[in-house]
């Protein structure tokens, strides 16, 4: 699945967590959830 590559501008973005909550985002986008519901997607 294509990952959108978003700006740096935020050093938060930049953080390796914050990266993985956007794969996350992405997987339970398609539906297909390879770990745990993630809080923070959850608004």
């Amino acid at each position: 699945m294509p990952v959108p590559h978003y700006p740096s501008d935020e050093p938060e973005e930049e953080s390796p967590p914050d990266i993985d909550s956007i794969i996350h985002q992405i997987i339970d986008g398609t539906g297909e959830r390879d770990r745990g519901p993630s809080p923070s997607l959850g608004s």
